[in-house]
Parts: structure tokens; sequence; C-alpha cells
């Protein structure tokens, strides 16, 4: 089973990265922040669709809106932050992975109505580390979610598949309402209050300390 559930998870995150590496959409544009462009806004709106936009280490204050199908990737955890109502939009089947997203005032990252992929972020200090909203569904993988009041929150008919990722130290864990049906599988749950509302953990789920070590000098 535990094959199978990889597999699965497996075939969608290569599907969705060769559709834009290949076929009709493909313009071989890479876009290069800062190098080609000062901010990761900039960088979206030059890119065409199926593109790539890969961001350098740095801080970044910007919300950024991914209204279009490419694929923006972190180099080295560059960290998006402000005090946004939300840092980042997944409006357009748009993939963000390799970021650390902080200090949103309402989500780290909102997705609405796309099947995105969310993979490999660091997502903390937030409100709602991920909001999937109207009929959403991401692909959410290999991230930690942390210290934000709620790791992912599903509304509106929203189907994210969640899976391999850590869901700690935040007041809540996952909550599900209005229709969602999260599938949850593989992951870490350790939260202050309550792990799971109105939904349930996967068959291979844990519910382990991860321990983090703070790297502050303070």
């Amino acid at each position: 089973m535990k094959t199978r559930w990889i597999k699965m998870v497996l075939v969608l995150l290569t599907t969705f990265l060769l559709c834009n590496a290949t076929g009709r959409g493909i313009e071989a544009s890479e876009i290069r922040v800062p190098a080609d462009y000062p901010t990761i806004q900039q960088g979206i709106d030059a890119c065409p669709e199926n593109g790539t936009v890969t961001v350098e280490a740095g801080t970044y204050s910007e919300e950024i809106w991914l209204t279009k199908k490419i694929t923006l990737i972190g180099i080295g955890m560059p960290t998006i932050t402000g005090a946004h109502n939300h840092n980042v939009y997944l409006w357009g089947n748009g993939s963000i992975l390799g970021f650390r997203i902080t200090n949103a005032r309402l989500n780290g990252i909102e997705c609405r109505g796309t099947s995105s992929v969310i993979a490999n972020n660091i997502i903390s200090g937030n409100n709602w580390a991920i909001y999937a909203d109207l009929g959403a569904s991401p692909l959410i993988i290999n991230n930690v979610l942390t210290k934000n009041s709620a790791g992912i929150v599903c509304e509106r008919g929203s189907s994210p598949i969640i899976t391999n990722n850590i869901i700690a130290e935040n007041n809540d864990g996952i909550g599900s309402y209005n229709g969602s049906t999260p599938r949850i599988d593989y992951n870490n749950w350790w939260n202050r209050n309550v792990n799971f509302d109105h939904c349930s953990p996967g068959p291979h789920d844990i519910f382990v300390d991860p321990q983090f070590v703070s790297t502050s000098t303070e």
C-alpha cells in the first residue's frame, strides 16, 4: 500500500514537471531573479506559460501573484516575507518549490481552484500556512509547516493531496470544511491544540515531536 501511494504521488509530480518542460507550451524560458529582474513578481510577469522562474537566496518583501502555469523555484531557500494579507497567491496552476514563506497577516500561501504543486518549502509565522479554497487540489509534499496559527485549512470542495510533510508546533494542524476532502498520508503531526478538525489522519501518518532546534543567537 505504501509503495502504491508513493508511486501515485511521484507520477503526479513527474507529470506536472514534464508538462512544464515539454509539449505545446514550450518556450524554453527561464527567468532568473535577481539577475534578469530585481523582484520575483517582475520575473513572474515576464515569464511565459509553462516557463520557470528561479530565485536566488535572499529576502524578498513582496506579495506574490502566481496566476499562470509556471514553476517558481527557490535556490538556497530564499525568503518571501512582509506584512501582506497573503504572501503567495496561487490562482493559476503555478507551483512553488524551495522557499521560506513567513510573516503574512493571513495565509502564507492561498491556493484557489488550482492543481498546483507546493513542495520543499518552510512556511512559518503566518496565520494559516496553506489555505486551499474553491475546489483547489494542490499536491502539498515535503514541506515544513511550523509556528503558524494553523498548518492547512481546506474550504469549499477542496481536495489537496497532503503527503510527506512535517506539520508541527502550530496551534492547530488541519481543518477541512464545506465539502472538502483532503487526501492525507505519510505526514508527521505534532501541534499544540488539535491535529485534525473535520478530517482524519492517513493510515501511515505519525505523531512524533520533530525536536526542532532553534538557530536564534538571542
